[in-house]
């Protein structure tokens, strides 16, 4: 069938080095989330799932179709305060949408992008974890494999 780190090595490439993402400190992919708030902006590239399904009648074993589902996981950090940080975090999941939104094959690595949801993680009651805040980017792709 597919090979989803073709796509999720793909997505790394498009976004490291990208213009819009120069300050960026690491773009990863598959590896641990990042827990130290001097080593952001960070990206990381993780694979969530795959599914399959038939494309024609009759058992094809060409003519599939692949959802395919990655998380980008993008980190900041301001030691001003939660406000800064929430700025500066909304400012990296718009360029990295707008990175990800340039090629939506990704050098032809997928058919298309079919959904986009964000997610925001911090603890809004721990006082010491507003500087530091987390989106999850949710892709969803659809590839073709026949």
């Amino acid at each position: 069938m597919i090979n989803v780190s073709d796509i999720t090595a793909a997505m790394v490439s498009r976004l490291s080095g990208h213009p819009l993402l120069l300050n960026v400190r690491d773009v990863v992919r598959g590896e641990y989330i990042n827990t130290d708030p001097a080593n952001t902006p960070w990206i990381g590239v993780y694979r969530v799932g795959v599914d399959y399904d038939p494309r024609t009648l009759g058992g094809s074993t060409t003519a599939w179709r692949a959802i395919v589902r990655i998380d980008i996981a993008a980190q900041v950090s301001d030691p001003s305060g939660g406000e800064e940080t929430e700025d500066e975090l909304e400012l990296l999941v718009k360029n990295i949408l707008i990175v990800v939104l340039e090629d939506r094959t990704f050098g032809n690595a997928v058919a298309a992008v079919t959904s986009i949801s964000v997610q925001y993680d911090y603890q809004q009651s721990e006082s010491a974890t507003l500087d530091f805040q987390m989106a999850t980017i949710s892709l969803t792709l659809e590839v073709r494999t026949g």
